[in-house]
């Protein structure tokens, strides 16, 4: 049932969004999203915690500096 919310609430997503979202996954930090973006850091990282915000589940697993993808997050990207 979960999977199902978050699927219908991620179909309305925009592009870029997405792409951040796939990059960070990949990469595993938000810096180097930015650097290859040509965008500050802090846009992508309050772009992916909206992207949170939107579907309401946490996507990765933050601690101190460090981001990794969960489970809900690896069930969205794979």
């Amino acid at each position: 049932m979960l999977n199902q919310i978050v699927m219908n609430r991620v179909s309305k997503m925009n592009l870029t969004t997405l792409k951040y979202f796939i990059s960070v996954a990949s990469l595993g930090s938000i810096t180097e999203v930015a650097k290859e973006a040509y965008v500050s850091q802090s846009a992508v990282s309050k772009t992916i915690k909206q992207l949170e915000e939107e579907i309401g589940v946490e996507l990765f697993d933050r601690e101190g500096r460090t981001i990794k993808l969960n489970q809900q997050g690896k069930f969205l990207c794979f």
